[in-house]
Order: C-alpha cells, then sequence, then structure tokens
C-alpha cells in the first residue's frame, strides 16, 4: 500500500512537470495571436506604366492610430521607405484605393476618422503629393475605390443609403512640382494641411483637382436613391 502511494505521488509530480514544460513550449514556440484591430491593414497597389513604378499603399498601425503608408518599387523586390499621411495627427486614415491615369498622375483616395473620403495625388515621375483634400464629408463614409473614366475621376465609397460615386476632374497638368509635404495631415475639423495660413483653406487646396472642398458631381447609382425622396 505504501509502495502504491509512493507510486501515485510521483506520477502526480512527473505530469505537473511534464504540464509545465508543455506550457513554456507553447508560449515559447507558437506566435501570439494578434487581435485584427492590431494589424497592419491590407496592402493595395496599382502600376503606373508611365513611369514604371508600382505603388503600395497600405493603413499602417502607430500606436492609438492608423496611418496611410505609401511605398513604391524601385527595382524588383526592392521598395522605397514608407512615406506616411496623417502621422500622429490622432485620425484614422484606412482603406486606401489607387488609380493612375492616362498621364500617369497617381492618386490615392481612403477614409478618415472624420467621416471624409479624402483624396491625394502626385503628378508623374514626382515625388511629393498634393495636401489631401475631402471630396465627401459624411458620417459612416467608407471603403472608397478609384476609377478613371475620360476626364474625370470617378470615386466611389459606401454610405448610409448604399453607394455613391462622385466624378472629380484629372489632376490639373500645370500643378508639377508643387512642394506639399505628405507629413502635414489634414486639421481634423477644417480638413486644412497644418501650418497653411487662413486664406489658404480647403477650397485653395481642393482647386488642385478643380474642385470645391466638398463637391464635385454625385452620382446616384440606380437602386440606390435616397429613401424617402420620391421625386
Amino acid at each position: 500500500m505504501r509502495r502504491l502511494l509512493t507510486v501515485f505521488i510521483l506520477a502526480i509530480m512527473v505530469t505537473g512537470v511534464v504540464s509545465a514544460a508543455g506550457r513554456g513550449s507553447r508560449d515559447a514556440g507558437h506566435p501570439h495571436r494578434y487581435l485584427q484591430s492590431s494589424l497592419d491593414g491590407a496592402i493595395v497597389q496599382v502600376e503606373n506604366t508611365i513611369d514604371g513604378r508600382i505603388w503600395s499603399a497600405w493603413s499602417y498601425r502607430n500606436g492609438g492610430e492608423y496611418d496611410l503608408a505609401l511605398a513604391f518599387s524601385i527595382a524588383p523586390g526592392v521598395w522605397s521607405e514608407p512615406l506616411l499621411i496623417g502621422l500622429d495627427d490622432g485620425l484614422d486614415q484606412r482603406q486606401p484605393a489607387l488609380a493612375v491615369d492616362s498621364r500617369g498622375a497617381t492618386y490615392v483616395a481612403y477614409a478618415d476618422g472624420t467621416g471624409a473620403i479624402r483624396l491625394t495625388a502626385l503628378q508623374p515621375g514626382g515625388n511629393q503629393w498634393s495636401s489631401p483634400v475631402a471630396v465627401a464629408m459624411e458620417q459612416g463614409l467608407s471603403a472608397p475605390s478609384l476609377m478613371v473614366v475620360g476626364n474625370a475621376l470617378i470615386v466611389g465609397y459606401r454610405d448610409a443609403d448604399g453607394v455613391a460615386l462622385r466624378a472629380v476632374p484629372l489632376l490639373e497638368p500645370e500643378y508639377v512640382n508643387q512642394v506639399h509635404s505628405i507629413y502635414d495631415g489634414p486639421d481634423p475639423t477644417t480638413g486644412h494641411s497644418e501650418g497653411n495660413d487662413e486664406d489658404d483653406d480647403s477650397a485653395g487646396q481642393a482647386s488642385i483637382f478643380g474642385i470645391g472642398g466638398n463637391s464635385g458631381i454625385s452620382i446616384r447609382p440606380v437602386g440606390s436613391a435616397r429613401s424617402g425622396n420620391n421625386n
């Protein structure tokens, strides 16, 4: 009986040691399970056939916010250091979309923490992006998309009624080699870039695209008319 009790106690001790070792090896040998909210966003890409660069954009997790990261291909398998839109401005910049027009101008649209869909652009072969401007401002706007159709840039996005489209003129050809810092994120309330004079308002920035601060031609797809509008 005493021998049986001794064997039983030893078995319990061995089991405890093996279990502890198993927990330790599991912690060391398996990756940490991150929540989706702690990861960078998915990468989207577009090829600029005019200057040969491939652009990548994604939402970069920066502490308590998401900033928009942009990088371009330097050589096969080699990428530039990412540039950041909205760095440390306290807002999220998420869900980027990319497009290139026939002249080689590159466009990026994204949703930000104010509920706006914003747009920035880069001239062919340039390295300074325009200051972001709002093409639509309303609570709950998300999932922007871009398509070049003729002389217009079609900006699509989701709103409370489904899908909305906005036609924006392409980047003006004369807007070349003007310095705009990609790190000057939009002001949370006005859409202005930090460091601008009071006279340099969002309408002035938006004139780069030939639009007002929250204008453009709105297109409501068939089947997604606003509820209650029977006209």
